[in-house]
């Protein structure tokens, strides 16, 4: 009997270490993820925007639930994409009304059609239907600096969590109107507002980035909606 109690622990145990090598196997070295990015220059090209911090930020804190993605989809943005640094991912998405180019935008900065391998919808996201994998998810969506702009932050939150299985979200944090500089249609944003606008849901990580000189401030939060890590 102690001799069976003991065989049922030896295959157990060989259960486990198997199970623990074939997830090893599956994990994606943070080293190879982290070492082709260029912190300090993740931003437009050529731009006063090239080095602000919220990038570098945004890019680090998402790293840890993303280094497993195989899907990723941008909601608003310029071309080239911030969503094309994730190169280990295979398939990337941006869906936008329009690409925006920021003034200045180095074009040798620009990823040529045969670089870029970002597939770009022009498409308003609220009435955009995406298809990504058998669940419906994508692995990833990321909207950096839009939600201030939108009509109705609390329904474009809410689709953009229902959209993918990690969230990351940047907005300007507690900014006054800054009038046609801007653009902004929402003034003032908090950890509250941002509360407010995805019906109470929790982030995983939530903290306030200050640029270098002006101090601008922006809040990042990243939102988990996975059983366990990506």
């Amino acid at each position: 009997m102690m001799t069976d109690r003991m065989g049922r622990m030896d295959v157990e145990r060989a259960v486990e270490v198997r199970r623990q090598r074939e997830e090893k196997s599956n994990q994606v070295d943070l080293d190879d993820v982290v070492t082709p990015l260029r912190f300090g220059a993740l931003g437009p090209g050529n731009t006063e925007r090239s080095r602000l911090r919220y990038y570098d930020a945004a890019m680090a804190i998402m790293l840890p639930f993303t280094a497993n993605a195989t899907s990723a989809v941008e909601i608003g943005c310029v071309k080239p994409a911030f969503v094309r640094h994730l190169s280990w991912v295979e398939r990337k998405l941006c869906v936008a009304p329009y690409f925006a180019a920021y003034k200045g935008l180095d074009l040798d900065a620009r990823a040529s059609d045969d670089d870029d391998d970002v597939e770009y919808v022009e498409a308003d996201f609220l009435t955009w239907r995406g298809e990504e994998e058998d669940d419906g998810m994508f692995d990833v969506a990321m909207s950096l600096q839009v939600l201030e702009h939108v009509v109705d932050p609390g329904a474009f939150m809410k689709k953009l969590l229902a959209t993918a299985r990690v969230l990351v979200v940047s907005v300007p944090y507690m900014w006054p109107d800054c009038k046609k500089k801007c653009n902004h249609r929402h003034h003032m944003i908090s950890a509250d507002t941002l509360k407010t606008w995805s019906g109470n849901a929790t982030p995983a990580v939530e903290t306030i980035v200050r640029e270098r000189g002006n101090g601008a401030a922006r809040l990042i939060a990243v939102y988990d909606n996975s059983a366990t890590t990506i």
